[in-house]
């Protein structure tokens, strides 16, 4: 009885050591998207100036 209860709280031990990095590799996906969103729309803000910018060139 005794190797079977240490065979399964290992077993239990693994799968919850499996599921707590699965979590954190999906909580720094999710913030590698949320920095990558934000670069994006940095990088979009920076050429709507740069387009208003000529815009208002060619309008004077």
């Amino acid at each position: 009885m005794g190797k079977m209860t240490t065979k399964k709280t290992v077993t239990q031990r693994l799968t919850r050591l499996a599921l707590l990095s699965a979590a954190c590799l999906t909580i720094a996906a999710s913030a590698s998207s949320v920095k990558a969103d934000e670069n994006n729309q940095q990088l979009l803000d920076q050429a709507i100036a740069k387009v208003e910018g000529y815009r208002n060139v060619y309008r004077d």
